[in-house]
């Protein structure tokens, strides 16, 4: 246990908790490590990429892990710094529509992995960089009922407002709206962000995240949407906060017809639904 966190009283109810990260890239390999310091107890890690020399120094990655699995690595570089913390990883490309095709058996097997992780878990924290596995995520936070948070961070040019920097942060609990209430998502996603992210605005929703995650779990008020943007034009940091109420045909609002559509269906049936919402 983090002594210095248990002076807050925090760490003891803290170390019950089981935290999902799917994707553990820029920001995900952050907040794994912020939640660790919480004296989060579980950590489970989701993720498919392999770690790479661009990942070096960017990413919470050190030389020697270049060219293996992320979750191989961050589980190992977690369990030699916070000794306290349980870490469970899963080398796994989250099923979503418009990417790689899996076969059934693949997705059979896929759908009773996310069963077993979203039963067991009491969060989950997706920083996955496209909208699919984000999706296939927030379907079994709905049907599970449990918290999810979408951390998100990027930079891009333009003539009239020059270069700009962005972090998005939705948390859906019951209650709250989801991120289908409010954002249209797209599968195949080209908006002319940048492929880096700047580090503060990293640092800032990892952390931000991270804190969220307690938050909700200490029955704590969160808003559903929020933003950081730092403009270099002007340099102006902004952060905004915005509520709101669940859309009624949503499907955040169709808990029993997802639970009905996984029972007879699995994952197929669900991806399905994905693809209906977006249309």
């Amino acid at each position: 246990m983090n002594r210095r966190i248990d002076l807050l009283g925090r760490a003891g109810r803290n170390q019950e908790r089981t935290a999902v990260l799917g994707g553990i890239g820029n920001l995900g390999s952050k907040i794994a490590h912020c939640l660790a310091k919480q004296s989060f107890g579980k950590l489970i890690l989701i993720d498919c990429d392999r770690v790479e020399y661009e990942n070096i120094g960017y990413q919470e990655y050190e030389q020697h892990d270049i060219g293996r699995s992320k979750v191989e690595a961050l589980e190992k570089h977690l369990k030699q710094a916070y000794p306290w913390v349980n870490v469970e990883s899963y080398n796994m490309y989250v099923a979503n529509l418009g990417g790689f095709i899996l076969s059934e058996d693949e997705l059979e097997k896929q759908d009773l992995q996310l069963r077993k992780i979203f039963s067991e878990c009491d969060c989950v924290i997706s920083s996955f960089d496209r909208a699919g596995p984000r999706l296939t995520m927030l379907m079994y936070a709905l049907i599970y009922d449990k918290p999810i948070i979408f951390a998100s961070a990027w930079s891009s040019k333009s003539p009239e407002n020059g270069l700009s920097h962005a972090g998005r942060i939705n948390v859906w609990k019951p209650g709250l709206p989801c991120p289908l209430c409010y954002t249209r998502f797209q599968i195949s996603e080209d908006d002319g962000g940048l492929y880096v992210a700047h580090p503060l605005i990293d640092n800032i929703v990892s952390s931000l995240s991270a804190f969220l995650a307690e938050a909700i779990l200490w029955g704590q008020l969160v808003y559903p949407y929020i933003t950081i943007d730092l403009n270099e034009e002007n340099n102006m940091l902004r952060a905004d906060y915005y509520g709101g109420k669940p859309s009624e045909d949503c499907l955040c609002q169709k808990k029993n017809d997802l639970i009905n559509i996984l029972v007879a269906r699995g994952l197929p049936g669900l991806l399905e639904i994905i693809e209906e919402a977006i249309e």
